[in-house]
């Protein structure tokens, strides 16, 4: 074990959600530093390892950035966090290689800073702090105080403190209890916020692969084994909770507020798909936009100038919806809004053109790879890795990108786990003993 790599793996967790320079955390200033230092050597190493291509692959974004501002002309500012945006990608690549290959069992040590992270950043390095400051909003603690006010503050604290035994020591917790927490979640999300079913359902779904996957190798292999079994037990989960989700809603379980919402949000039909127009149309506006530009894109922080959400509301809301945004409008007196791109993928086709969405393509080959053919090959890693992957899943569909650090993480992880199944990097001791022991059921 190398204790500086352990460490150093600790600190990038622990500044993952304190941020000192504007969209900047620690973290990712940390590792803007770092690579510049690692590059030569993991370079050679990533050729070795194989995960070569996906460095590769990880500048196709930033290529892609620099193009497609000059292409539209985009304003410096937005331009500056664009390039920062995807320029961290191949940078994380680097260093998590690094940290991977020096100490591969120092990851759940991330989770274990990124917790004490969660909370620390409630207090200072707020996540909104700067930009707060200079648009006159609140900072402090009358930011703390409204922060801790939204259940989502503790959906996401409680959540990683439940899921940080079962991330970072998979085989040394009970099976029961990486199975019940995940449940727990759910059902505390929908309780609580009206804004905690991508969570639930995440949660939800993980707590199925584990129950399918156990903690063995030759379990989890079911999983790689009866994989397209597993994907058809997955999507008709979600059909599953969808009606269970229905009737909680108008039940009035989750509350008058959820059952509002729910309402609203099914005017034009109550299938999954009217649910996702109504609670997520912003995962398919920029479809709209990519088809006026499908090659360069429009540029990092795109304007709606066109006016794809009007148009996407008059063909697919229902009329309700598209008389309350025309209202909004109204009142907002018209003010310049950005393309809506609520999904990874998505996102990267209109900011930065083709190149950015064929990375989003490579990210989904590798999951489905590692859950084909990987998932058993560390088993420590699987509830992060691959009772993980309906997260990624969803966040690539329908959740903007955020997890800057983590995405490119867990990315390398699954192609790590690759390298370590075809004996291009050996496992340290400590891990085989692990998996050793948990084979023999002690």
């Amino acid at each position: 074990m190398n204790k500086k790599y352990r460490l150093l793996w600790f600190i990038i967790g622990l500044g993952a959600q304190l941020q000192i320079l504007f969209s900047l955390s620690i973290s990712e200033t940390m590792i803007f530093c770092l690579a510049p230092f690692f590059i030569a050597e993991e370079f050679h190493a990533m050729r070795r390892s194989g995960v070569i291509t996906c460095f590769y692959v990880s500048i196709l974004p930033l290529l892609g950035c620099i193009l497609a501002c000059v292409v539209n002309g985009t304003a410096l500012v937005y331009a500056l966090r664009g390039l920062a945006t995807t320029a961290l990608i191949p940078c994380v690549v680097i260093v998590v290689h690094r940290l991977f290959r020096k100490d591969m069992n120092g990851y759940k040590w991330y989770f274990v800073g990124e917790l004490g992270s969660l909370f620390i950043s409630t207090y200072v390095f707020q996540h909104y702090g700067m930009l707060q400051t200079y648009a006159g909003g609140q900072t402090g603690l009358d930011a703390a105080e409204d922060l801790m006010s939204s259940p989502l503050y503790w959906i996401q604290r409680f959540g990683g403190l439940l899921l940080l035994p079962s991330r970072g020591w998979y085989c040394n917790v009970p099976l029961a209890y990486s199975v019940l927490v995940p449940v727990f979640l759910a059902i505390f999300s929908l309780k609580t916020s009206t804004s905690g079913r991508s969570t639930a359902l995440g949660v939800i779904l993980a707590a199925l692969m584990v129950m399918i996957a156990g903690k063995r190798r030759a379990s989890i292999k079911r999983v790689a084994k009866y994989f397209w079994v597993v994907v058809i037990c997955g999507v008709c989960s979600v059909f599953v909770l969808n009606v269970a989700y229905k009737k909680a809603a108008l039940s009035g379980w989750m509350g008058e507020e959820s059952r509002q919402k729910y309402e609203r949000q099914t005017r034009g039909g109550d299938s999954i798909l009217h649910l996702l127009i109504g609670g997520r149309a912003a995962s398919f506006v920029g479809l709209l936009a990519v088809a006026d530009k499908p090659v360069f894109g429009f540029g990092p922080w795109a304007v709606d100038d066109a006016g794809y959400l009007e148009t996407f509301f008059s063909r697919y809301a229902s009329v309700e919806d598209y008389e309350d945004l025309l209202g909004a409008n109204i009142r907002q007196q018209r003010r310049l809004l950005l393309i809506e791109c609520h999904a990874c993928w998505l996102e990267f086709w209109v900011w930065y053109g083709l190149l950015g969405m064929v990375f989003w393509l490579y990210v989904l080959f590798v999951v489905f790879r590692f859950l084909r053919h990987d998932c058993w090959v560390v088993p420590q890693w699987f509830f992060w890795l691959g009772a993980g992957a309906p997260g990624v899943l969803w966040m690539i569909f329908f959740s903007p990108y955020t997890t800057r650090v983590m995405t490119p993480m867990m990315l390398v992880g699954y192609l790590m786990a690759r390298a370590v199944r075809h004996g291009r990097v050996c496992m340290p001791v400590e891990m085989i003993k692990e998996i050793d022991a948990t084979e023999r059921g002690r």
